[in-house]
């Protein structure tokens, strides 16, 4: 494990392991996907300032629409490269 420099205290000296409440370590968990949408969405917003009412929605769902095609795009690259490294290792046998 790490050892500290000779004169440092260790940093571990006062810490101790505590339980987490399963609601708690379930939001930590799979609150990820959530929170990467808004970081893209906060970086390119089509929000237009509207006289009319449902101009916010429509925008905010087109904003959605957007980043969910961009995440299903990034998975199946994924998926791709994945069935593309099987079918190579699969040839070599």
């Amino acid at each position: 494990m790490f050892e500290p420099p000779f004169g440092c205290k260790d940093p571990y000296e006062n810490t101790r392991d505590l339980p987490i409440p399963r609601a708690i370590d379930d939001y930590n968990r799979f609150m990820g996907g959530v929170d990467i949408a808004d970081q893209l969405q906060a970086g390119f917003s089509t929000q237009q300032h509207g006289v009319k009412p449902w101009c916010p929605l429509f925008y905010w769902l087109l904003d959605s629409a957007i980043i969910n095609a961009y995440i299903i795009y990034k998975h199946n690259q994924k998926c791709k490269l994945a069935e593309g490294n099987k079918e190579s290792t699969h040839h070599l046998h």
